[in-house]
């Protein structure tokens, strides 16, 4: 029988635990708070974020412009907490997540803190953000989902986790597959497991199940409120049939699609993949309504790649490497202050919010509308994460599939690879949180690496230890995750 005095006593420590944390992590908060995003109000936004607001304000949502974030931001936008407030919201997510992360990877509370606010003010990190805009929304729910993956095993933690997953796909569902890896990774980590190879395998048939569950909720959801159909996909076909059409010589676009009909001489001129056929938004020609001439662009798409499969491979690789930063840089790192037009927010401090641009241009090659420079290039982190997810590995350390370097490489992996197919043009907002995860598994793995050099006795002797509990589930029923050493000792510091 439960005793009510041990569960008061229990609830007071759990209560005072947790106003230590946040007393802990209340200068790096305000640090962040001041620093980004009070100079940045009401938050930068894209066209994307501005359609949004507009349908909040109609009542109305469609399915390209995240609609369920937008249906669950619309009662807080009633009661006037705006895009500044998301702007804050977001800034203090991210905030403690990363500090989460790197607390529960083994950064020491003090580092932890220290680095947590050297990350958020790095040019990715600090334009992700000030940017109040979907890919941010992702950014947010992934790492969070990462943080409580790295936490003990609870319902509590599960429910959570569930809530950041569903958050995620449904701010950006290109971004499925990573996913879909950090869910596989959390099965990993939380289930007992004694055969690796069927471990594995169960893990990944739940992340797949998982995740297809995710986007039948969601799309269940859309039906039940009305959420109407306008086929972003459309984007995707239409950049494919512009590619090979350029390629090919001859007109795959469906007639009377475009309105007037382009000619091969504006087809050659340039490539929707990287942002440069300007028809498709208004420029040259208009596009009928994706949802009447879906069906037609589709079947147009469908017979094109079977009849010219290497010529719209080809268009992909020209995409992945764009994509990447591998075969020029990114477009559009970041937006500046002040877009112009009426639906674009006004900054309260223009000054500031001018010095913030001239900061992030510093790493552009333009300066303005962020064409990025090196630090955007995705094919770089990914590399980085790499070369650190071998070197983790070829540690020999017997529970590296339960760490966070060679899961953020898998991640960034399949994120990247995925994005080879279903990118609709070359843009840096897709590869951001491929670059995010990179550099916090970097902080994670340099500082495993600074301590195994000053203290190699400690390092060996956790070695042994994983070794010896290693030898021990070969026997024996294996503990939970959350009670190996590691993660005791982590969720101890934590407290």
């Amino acid at each position: 029988m439960l005793d009510p005095e041990r569960l008061a006593a229990r609830a007071r420590e759990i209560a005072r635990s947790t106003g230590h944390r946040l007393l802990l992590w209340a200068v790096p908060l305000a640090v962040v708070l001041l620093v980004v995003a009070v100079p940045n109000l009401p938050g930068r936004w894209n066209t994307d974020t501005a359609v949004m607001v507009e349908q909040m304000r109609a009542h109305s949502y469609d399915d390209i412009w995240a609609p369920f974030i937008t249906w669950l931001w619309q009662p807080f936008f009633a009661l006037g907490f705006g895009a500044a407030w998301l702007m804050c919201a977001q800034a203090v997510v991210l905030t403690l997540s990363i500090g989460m992360i790197l607390r529960r990877g083994g950064v020491s509370l003090r580092w932890a803190r220290v680095w947590t606010v050297l990350l958020v003010l790095n040019p990715i990190i600090y334009a992700a953000t000030i940017s109040v805009m979907r890919d941010t929304w992702f950014l947010c729910a992934l790492l969070t989902a990462i943080a409580i993956a790295m936490g003990p095993r609870t319902r509590a933690h599960g429910v959570q986790f569930g809530i950041a997953a569903v958050l995620a796909v449904a701010s950006r569902q290109n971004a499925i597959a990573a996913v879909a890896v950090v869910i596989g990774w959390m099965f990993v980590r939380w289930w007992p497991h004694s055969v690796r190879w069927k471990h594995y395998a169960r893990a990944a048939v739940a992340a797949l199940c998982a995740s297809a569950a995710i986007v039948v909720a969601l799309s269940v959801w859309s039906a039940a409120v009305g959420v109407k159909s306008e086929h972003p996909e459309t984007a995707l076909f239409v950049g494919d049939l512009d590619e090979m059409s350029t390629r090919v010589g001859v007109n795959l676009m469906p007639a009377d699609v475009v309105d007037p009909p382009l000619t091969m001489d504006e087809f050659r001129s340039s490539s929707i993949y990287a942002l440069d056929t300007l028809w498709f938004y208004g420029r040259r020609a208009s596009l009928r309504q994706p949802a009447a001439i879906h069906a037609e662009i589709r079947s147009a798409w469908r017979h094109a790649v079977v009849d010219h499969p290497v010529v719209y491979f080809h268009g992909r690789w020209k995409l992945f490497t764009r994509q990447i930063g591998w075969s020029g840089p990114p477009r559009i790192a970041y937006f500046p202050e002040y877009l112009g037009g009426p639906r674009s927010p006004v900054p309260v401090f223009p000054s500031w919010a001018a010095r913030a641009s001239g900061y992030l241009a510093h790493f552009t090659d333009d300066g303005w509308y962020g064409t990025g420079g090196w630090a955007h290039r995705a094919w770089l982190w990914w590399a980085a994460s790499g070369a650190l997810a071998a070197w983790w590995v070829a540690r020999g350390r017997r529970r590296w599939h339960h760490d966070l370097v060679p899961m953020v490489f898998l991640a960034i992996t399949a994120h990247l690879g995925a994005l080879m197919f279903v990118a609709p043009h070359a843009q840096y907002r897709f590869v951001e949180a491929a670059i995010v995860l990179a550099q916090i598994a970097l902080v994670c793995g340099g500082w495993q690496w600074w301590s195994q050099r000053r203290n190699p006795v400690a390092e060996t002797a956790t070695g042994s230890t994983i070794e010896a509990e290693a030898a021990t589930t070969a026997t024996h029923e294996p503990a939970s995750p959350a009670m190996t050493p590691a993660a005791t000792t982590s969720t101890t510091a934590d407290d």
